[in-house]
This record gives C-alpha cells, structure tokens and sequence, in this order.
C-alpha cells in the first residue's frame, strides 16, 4: 500500500530538489565508474587474447617448420638411399625385362624401398621413378605398380623438369 504513494511523493518533490541532484550525480558516477571498470576489463582481456594468439600461431608455424624439415630430411635420406642403390642404374638404365632375373631381382630391390618409403611416411600417398631411356614409369602406392604405357598418367610433364639437357 506505501508503494502505490511512491511515484506520487517523487512526483512532489521538484527538479531542483536537493534529492533529484543527488539521485542524478548517484546515477552518473555509477555509468562512470561502470564504463572505466568495463573498459579496462575489455581492454585487458584484448591485449590477453592478442598476446595467446600470437603465442599460438608462432607455435603451430614453429611446428610446421620443423614438420617440413622432417619430411625434407626423410625424403632426402629416402632419395640417397635409392640412388645410391647399384639395382637403380640396372632399372633406370637397362631394357627392362622383366624375364631376365637379374633386371626382376634389381627391381624388386627398388620397390621394396619404394615400400618402406611410403609406409614410413604417412604424407607420402604414392612414389613414381621414371625411366628417360625406357620410357618406363615404377610407382609405389599400396603395392609396386610398372607401366610401360606412360598414357596413364595424367601429367608427363612433371617428369620432363628432371630430365637434364
């Protein structure tokens, strides 16, 4: 019952009533000190949320960097260690016969260490080596693949970068 004389007892006190200047400088020094408070809250948790981001995308390119390298490093060691391999001049080289012991022993040599190449490395999804004077492509997916039609594979031209003038 008090309540419902509430509004008509504000109503009676005039604006220039010491009580409205004070409920209004309440009013204002309230927003204030809520707008700094909000403000610094805000602006710390920006420059916090900026510095873990950055933090964060330094790690995963550190991360990826040295990814890379791994990869680069197994590929180089995988490649030196075909190379120098005495059965990848017979593949490369020779007539590939596939009847003649020699060639198919030389052969299965290099496929078992296209195998453990894409076995070891999960990035790696397959491994070709292209033979210039057979015209002859060996690839390694889930099981050593040969062909001597080079019209099954799709892009040629990325064999002819490595071939040297």
């Amino acid at each position: 019952m008090k309540f419902r004389f509430l509004p008509k007892s504000l109503l009676k006190y005039k604006w220039n009533s010491i009580f409205v200047r004070y409920i209004i400088i309440l009013l204002i020094t309230f927003i204030v000190i809520l707008s700094v408070v909000s403000w610094l809250i805000l602006t710390n948790t920006n420059q916090t949320l900026k510095s873990e981001s950055t933090r964060h995308f330094d790690r995963i390119v550190s991360q990826a960097g040295s990814s890379v390298g791994r990869i680069e490093a197994a590929l180089q060691n995988n490649f030196s260690a075909v190379r120098n391999d005495p059965n990848f001049n017979i593949v490369m080289y020779k007539k590939n016969d596939f009847e003649d012991v020699h060639f198919y022993s030389a052969y299965n040599q290099i496929a078992n260490i296209f195998k453990y190449m894409y076995l070891e490395n999960h990035l790696i999804s397959s491994v070709y080596m292209y033979s210039v004077e057979n015209d002859y492509v060996y690839a390694v997916h889930n099981t050593p693949v040969c062909s001597d039609n080079t019209k099954y594979f799709a892009d040629m031209n990325i064999f002819n970068e490595f071939i040297s003038d």
